[in-house]
């Protein structure tokens, strides 16, 4: 279940478009202004591991041992939409579930430019800082950052 939050966002980006329009033998040049909304995302993960996977043979079904070992945050800045921010997560961060690993999306929320997690408040004057802070990820150099899963797949397969 995701759960989603939805404020005006303060800082908006705006884009104009123009186009020619025939009729006739006029010409007419139309300036369109189009607001394109951007919001930064704070995704939230579960991850679940098998701890009956690692000692399996791979032979028949894997043993089922499933044990919660926390979750991660991915603060996805400048997202056209909250749906589109938790795709991409999912997608190219994230990944479809195996027999050993599993991350589960929670569910994404709109918030502040400057946002930071709880954690990253908690552990903001430790050395940790810089192991446990949420992954940030720009929305329009996105796939600089995470060519995986989807645009790798296949990459580093035997041959």
């Amino acid at each position: 279940m995701m759960t989603v939050a939805i404020r005006k966002n303060p800082k908006r980006a705006v884009a104009k478009t123009a186009f020619s329009c025939c009729n006739s033998d006029r010409h007419y040049n139309h300036n369109i202004m189009r607001e394109i909304m951007t919001m930064n995302v704070h995704v939230q993960t579960s991850i679940r591991e098998n701890y009956a996977a690692h000692d399996w043979d791979g032979v028949g079904e894997c043993p089922q041992y499933w044990k919660n070992k926390g979750g991660d945050s991915y603060i996805v800045n400048n997202a056209p939409s909250i749906e589109d921010a938790v795709d991409f997560v999912y997608s190219y961060i994230v990944g479809d579930p195996n027999e050993y690993f599993d991350e589960e999306i929670l569910g994404g929320v709109e918030v502040p430019e400057g946002f930071k997690t709880e954690m990253e408040i908690a552990i903001s004057n430790s050395e940790m800082r810089h192991y446990l802070s949420a992954t940030r990820v720009e929305w329009t150099s996105r796939f600089e950052k995470f060519p995986t899963n989807k645009l790798m797949e296949g990459c580093f397969e035997d041959a």
